[in-house]
């Protein structure tokens, strides 16, 4: 296509591309969103998350 750069895809799927990562986000916000809703870390175990380290 005149006038567009060289390394353009000539056709890019913008929607397969979309859906993928909206799958791929939402499975990952619902683990998380479930190991904090579930008890599995709570507030204390964030709060003493620095004591691992020392």
């Amino acid at each position: 296509m005149p006038g567009t750069h060289a390394g353009a895809p000539a056709d890019l799927k913008v929607k397969p591309i979309l859906i993928r990562t909206t799958l791929i986000t939402v499975a990952i916000w619902g683990l998380i969103a479930w190991i904090i809703l579930s008890g599995v870390v709570t507030r204390a175990d964030v709060a003493n998350f620095d004591q691992i380290f020392r």
